[in-house]
């Protein structure tokens, strides 16, 4: 479902997979570490990444992504 094409490209794998796994958890810490941080950090790594202008605008594409297709 994460049709990204601009926001993509500027992420690497792991915030690929923290907002694949974001998006479909809704919670920071988890998707931290399912992408594969730390549990350690993964509250402060989380909410990090969630301030990224480039992992906001990943995460608002995709949840658009979403709703168009269940629509």
């Amino acid at each position: 479902l994460l049709t990204m094409t601009e926001p993509r490209k500027r992420l690497n794998p792991k915030h690929r997979l923290f907002v694949r796994h974001y998006i479909r958890h809704r919670n920071a810490s988890k998707a931290a570490v399912l992408a594969g941080y730390s549990e350690k950090t993964a509250g402060s790594i989380g909410n990090e990444l969630l301030n990224k202008p480039e992992i906001e605008e990943a995460i608002e594409i995709a949840v658009a992504a979403q709703k168009a297709w269940w629509a």
